[in-house]
């Protein structure tokens, strides 16, 4: 939770959108952390819509779980794929060699 808080300080240097306050239904009263609902549209942007009106500080600890969880599961996956990728070459090195062996 911890990295993925100090993620999201360091994502204020080059945030996704900025929408302006006076844009949303429910503009937020502070400073922290708030949540946005959007639409996804068919080109993969994604409309960001409002403000979502009382917002707790748990439901925004829930949602930065997810984030944290999520991108657990991207890391798993690439480790996944690069132990795959190395599996593959190792068994194309055995063949070659045994091929080359035979060869001799």
């Amino acid at each position: 939770m911890a990295e993925v808080k100090q993620l999201l300080v360091n994502q204020l240097q080059h945030p996704l959108s900025l929408v302006p306050k006076t844009a949303l239904a429910h503009p937020a009263d502070s400073a922290e952390y708030t949540l946005l609902i959007g639409k996804m549209l068919a080109s993969g942007q994604t409309q960001v819509l409002s403000v979502v009106p009382g917002s707790t500080t748990a439901m925004i600890e829930q949602a930065i779980r997810k984030i944290a969880q999520e991108l657990l599961n991207k890391v798993d996956e690439h480790i996944k794929a690069q132990a795959e990728l190395a599996a593959q070459a190792a068994i194309t090195e055995a063949a070659n060699q045994a091929f080359f062996k035979e060869m001799a």
